[in-house]
């Protein structure tokens, strides 16, 4: 079994309106559907409007950082072995 995301909208008179991507074969399919609640509407505006404020400042930090390890200011992070994971 193959899962293949299609991204779509329902129209007003309850029919999907998506496109499948070019080489899924014909065939019997299960479609499952997820609507967003309003709150996640919501929460979703939210953190896009806060991410689009925030495009100066992550711009500026990037920049930073990308100067500092040209300058040879950082250090190599390797997470497997740098970083003290939790006990269980």
């Amino acid at each position: 079994m193959t899962f293949i995301e299609v991204v779509g909208n329902v129209t007003e008179d309850g029919k999907l309106d998506a496109q499948l991507p070019a080489g899924v074969p014909p065939g019997p399919i299960s479609v499952t559907v997820w609507v967003e609640s309003e709150e996640d509407l919501a929460d979703k505006a939210q953190w896009d409007e806060s991410f689009k404020q925030s495009q100066d400042m992550l711009i500026r930090m990037a920049k930073e950082a990308l100067e500092e390890d040209a300058a040879g200011l950082t250090m190599d992070f390797d997470p497997d072995i740098d970083f003290e994971k939790p006990s269980s």
